[in-house]
C-alpha cells in the first residue's frame, strides 16, 4: 500500500512537470508569435523585446527576427553588423528539427535565411564602399570573411591604400603599403615607385656625393645604373680628354668606363693616323684595349675605295681585293677612319672593319672633319661627333662649320652659336652671323654689322654697312658707303674714305675713289697714288703677287712694284703677273709671253693664255686649247674643248664632251673617253665614270685598280 502511494505520487509529479513544460512552451510560442505579429505591424520596440526573450527557446526564429529588425533602415535599431551576427545565429540553428519546424511556421526556409544573408553581405559592402576608408574596408574584410564581396573589398582597400600612398609619393609611404599589403595587385608598381622616389629623394641635390652615397647604401637598387650615368655626366660636362680620364681613374667600376675610354681614344686619334695611334699608346699606358690600337694602326694604313656591283656598294683595297662586301645602296670614301653608307634611304657611318659606328638615322650627312660632321634629319640640320655624341641637335634651318670652337646656327630666321661641347652659348637673335676669328665674329642686326665675343657680348656695335671677319688683327668695314679698317678694339686704323678697298695682299690693298685707284699699306698710307683707272677687271684681279701688281690707264695695262715703279710698261691690253719667269700679255687681241727683261719670248699667237705651271702654259687657238713650253714648242696639240692648268704635273682635258688626262710631258694618262674624272681620293686615286659604270685608277702607277662589270 505504501509502495502504491509512493508510485502514485511520482506519477502525479511527472504529470505536473509535463503540464508545466507544455504550458511554458505555449507561453514561448505565444511570445515568438507576438514578436512576428509586432514585426508585421512595424512595432520594432516590442518585436525586438519579444525576439530577445525568445532567443533561448527559439534561436533560429528569434535570431531571424532580430536580423530583420537590424537590417531594416526604418527603425532606430538599424545595424548591419548586428543583422549579420543574428542571421548567422539563425543559420547555425536552422538545421535543428525543432527550429526548422518553428521557422516553417513563419514560412522561413533555409534558402530564405541564405538569401537574406546575401542581402546583408551586399548592404554591408555597399556601406563600406560608400564610406571608402581603409578602416571600413578592414572592418568588412574582418567581419564578412564568407561574403562573396570579400575579395572585391580587399582589392578596393588595396587600391585605396595605394592611391593614398601615391598622394604622399614618398619612399616611406610606398614601403608601408608594401609591408601591410604584400598580396596587393599594386605591390610591384608600389615597389617601382618606392625605388624611384627613394632615388629621387636621396639624390635630390644632384651632386656627385649624393649619387656616391646612394650607390653605397642601396647597392641592390635598380637605379644604380642611373646613378652611375649621373656621375658620368657630371664628371664629363665638356667632354674633354682630361675629364674622361679623370672619370676612368676615379670610378673604375662604373659601367660607363668603356664608353669614356672609347671617347678618349676617338678624340685623341681624330685624324686616324698611325702616328696618332702610336702617340696614344705612349700617352695612355693604362688603356685596357691595346689590341684595338694595334689593329687601328694597321687599318689607318689601309686605303679603301667605294666600288659597285649589281647596284650595291662595298669597298676594295688598292689591289682591287673586296674588303667590305656589297651591302649598301651607296657609300663614300673614308675620312678620319669613318665612311658614310646609305641603306633604305638612311645614312650611317662604318669603320674600316665594316662595323657600324653611327646608326642609320640621317637623311643627309657630310664627311667628318676634325671629328665633327654636319647631318640632316627631317629637313633640319645638326652636328654629330665621331664619338657618336649629338653636339648640335637637328633642329636648325642652317648650321655652318666650326671656327675657334664655335658654330653658327639658324632657327626661325635668326642666328646664334653652339660651342664644341654641345651647349647653345649665344641665343638665336641675330639676322646673320659669321665665323669666329681672333675671338670675334661678325653679326648683323637690322642690316648693320658688328662684332661679338664668344660669350655673346657685343664688343663692337652694329654700326657698319658691311664688315669682314678678323682673319688678321684688323677688319675691313664699310660705313656710309665708304671703306676703312678697324682693329679688334673697334678703333679705326684706316678711316672710311674709300669707295672700294680690296683685301690686303703682301701688305698692300687696292683702294678706289670714284673711277681712280691706287694702293695703301697696312697703316693706311697711300704708297701708290690713285692715278690709275678703276675697272671691273682691275677690281677683281689687281693685287700684289710676287712683288708686282696689274694697273691700267687709258685702256692700257702694265705691272708695277710696291714702290709704284713700272716693272712692265703700260703698253698692253691685258697682262698677268709673272709666273715661272714669264708674263702673259695681250696686244691686238692676241696673247704672247714676256720675260722679266721685257723681251717677247713667245710671239702674239693665241686668243687666250694662262700662266705657266710645271713648265707648260695653257693657250687657246682657233677655238681649241693646247699646251706650249717656254720655247713656244707645242707640247699638247690644239684639239681640246677645255683644259685645266697643270696641277701636280697633270691636266684634265675635255674633248667632244668626254674627259681625259695628260701629264706635263704630253703623254696621255687617260684618253678622252670618260664622262667624269674626279680626284676622289687624297692618295692619288681617280674615280672614273663611263656609261653609268665606275672604275678606280691608280694615277701614280698608271693602272686600273678595279672596274665595275661593263665599264
Amino acid at each position: 500500500m505504501a509502495k502504491y502511494i509512493a508510485l502514485t505520487f511520482v506519477l502525479m509529479k511527472l504529470k505536473g512537470l509535463i503540464l508545466f513544460l507544455f504550458w511554458t512552451a505555449a507561453i514561448n510560442a505565444a511570445k515568438i508569435d507576438k514578436a512576428y505579429q509586432a514585426l508585421k505591424i512595424y512595432d520594432y520596440f516590442k518585436a525586438k523585446q519579444l525576439f530577445y526573450a525568445s532567443l533561448k527557446k527559439n534561436k533560429a526564429a528569434a535570431a531571424f527576427g532580430l536580423a530583420t529588425i537590424y537590417y531594416r533602415t526604418d527603425n532606430p535599431f538599424h545595424n548591419i553588423d548586428s543583422a549579420h551576427r543574428y542571421i548567422n545565429l539563425a543559420l547555425q540553428n536552422s538545421y535543428n528539427e525543432k527550429e526548422k519546424q518553428m521557422l516553417a511556421k513563419y514560412n522561413i526556409s533555409n534558402l530564405t535565411l541564405t538569401d537574406f544573408r546575401e542581402m546583408i553581405f551586399l548592404r554591408a559592402y555597399e556601406y563600406a564602399a560608400k564610406k571608402n576608408t581603409i578602416a571600413d574596408y578592414d572592418t568588412y574584410i574582418t567581419n564578412y570573411i564568407d561574403a562573396p564581396q570579400h575579395k572585391t573589398a580587399i582589392k578596393k582597400r588595396h587600391a585605396l591604400a595605394f592611391s593614398l600612398a601615391k598622394q604622399l609619393d614618398t619612399p616611406d609611404g610606398y614601403q608601408n603599403f608594401m609591408e601591410k599589403y604584400a598580396d596587393a595587385d599594386e605591390y610591384e608598381e608600389a615597389k617601382q615607385l618606392y625605388e624611384s622616389t627613394l632615388f629621387a629623394t636621396y639624390t635630390s641635390s644632384g651632386s656627385i656625393s649624393a649619387y656616391e652615397s646612394f650607390i653605397s647604401k642601396y647597392q641592390q637598387s635598380p637605379y644604380i645604373n642611373e646613378c652611375e650615368n649621373a656621375i658620368y655626366a657630371l664628371m664629363v660636362v665638356k667632354g674633354t680628354i682630361d675629364e674622361y680620364h679623370d672619370f676612368v681613374k676615379r670610378y673604375p667600376k662604373n659601367h660607363n668606363v668603356e664608353t669614356a675610354w672609347h671617347n678618349i681614344y676617338t678624340i685623341f686619334t681624330t685624324d686616324y693616323t698611325a702616328e696618332s695611334f702610336q702617340k696614344f699608346k705612349n700617352s695612355f699606358p693604362d688603356y685596357p684595349y691595346t689590341e684595338k690600337v694595334n689593329t687601328d694602326i694597321e687599318l689607318s694604313k689601309l686605303i679603301l675605295l667605294p666600288i659597285k656591283r649589281n647596284g650595291k656598294w662595298g669597298y676594295c683595297d688598292t689591289s682591287g681585293t673586296v674588303k667590305i662586301d656589297f651591302l649598301y645602296d651607296w657609300c663614300e670614301t673614308f675620312t678620319e677612319g669613318l665612311a658614310q653608307i646609305e641603306l633604305n634611304n638612311k645614312i650611317g657611318f662604318i669603320n674600316k672593319q665594316g662595323l657600324l659606328q653611327i646608326p642609320y638615322q640621317y637623311d643627309e650627312a657630310e664627311k667628318f672633319a676634325n671629328g665633327y660632321c654636319l647631318v640632316k634629319l627631317k629637313g633640319k640640320y645638326g652636328i654629330i661627333h665621331k664619338t657618336g655624341k649629338l653636339i648640335v641637335p637637328p633642329d636648325f634651318d642652317e648650321v655652318k662649320t666650326y671656327s675657334e670652337g664655335m658654330v653658327a646656327v639658324k632657327k626661325n630666321k635668326k642666328y646664334g652659336y653652339y660651342d664644341e661641347f654641345g651647349k647653345l652659348v649665344i641665343d638665336c637673335i641675330y639676322d646673320a652671323a659669321g665665323d669666329f676669328y681672333n675671338g670675334l665674329a661678325t653679326i648683323v642686326v637690322g642690316g648693320k654689322y658688328g662684332f661679338i665675343s664668344k660669350q655673346g657680348n657685343v664688343v663692337i656695335a652694329c654700326d657698319y654697312d658691311w664688315a669682314e671677319g678678323y682673319i688678321t688683327q684688323t677688319s675691313r668695314v664699310k660705313q656710309n658707303g665708304k671703306f676703312g679698317v678697324i682693329n679688334t678694339s673697334g678703333k679705326f686704323t684706316i678711316n672710311c674714305t674709300y669707295d672700294f678697298m680690296s683685301e690686303f695682299s703682301e701688305g698692300y690693298a687696292l683702294v678706289a675713289v670714284g673711277k681712280k685707284c691706287g694702293f695703301i699699306n697696312l697703316k693706311g698710307e697711300i704708297k701708290i697714288p690713285l692715278d690709275y683707272d678703276f675697272t671691273n677687271e682691275i677690281q677683281s684681279q689687281s693685287k700684289f703677287y710676287n712683288g708686282c701688281a696689274k694697273v691700267e690707264l687709258k685702256g692700257k695695262q702694265g705691272l708695277i712694284d710696291t714702290s709704284g715703279k713700272y716693272i712692265v710698261p703700260r703698253d698692253y691690253e691685258d697682262i698677268a703677273p709673272f709666273c715661272e719667269g714669264l708674263s702673259a700679255i695681250k696686244k691686238k687681241d692676241k696673247y704672247g709671253y714676256l720675260d722679266k727683261k721685257l723681251k717677247l719670248i713667245i710671239p702674239y699667237s693665241y686668243s687666250a693664255a694662262a700662266n705657266f705651271n710645271s713648265g707648260l702654259a695653257r693657250v687657246k687657238k682657233d677655238y681649241f686649247y693646247g699646251f706650249i713650253d717656254k720655247k713656244k714648242k707645242l707640247i699638247i696639240a690644239f684639239e681640246f674643248d677645255d683644259a685645266t692648268d697643270f696641277k701636280n704635273g697633270y691636266s684634265m682635258l675635255t674633248k667632244n664632251e668626254k674627259m681625259g688626262m695628260i701629264d706635263s710631258k704630253g703623254i696621255f694618262v687617260l684618253n678622252c673617253e670618260y664622262d667624269e674624272i674626279s680626284n676622289a681620293d687624297e692618295h692619288g686615286f681617280l674615280l672614273l665614270q663611263k656609261n653609268e659604270k665606275i672604275a678606280w685608277f691608280d694615277l701614280v702607277n698608271r693602272k686600273f685598280i678595279w672596274k665595275e662589270e661593263g665599264f
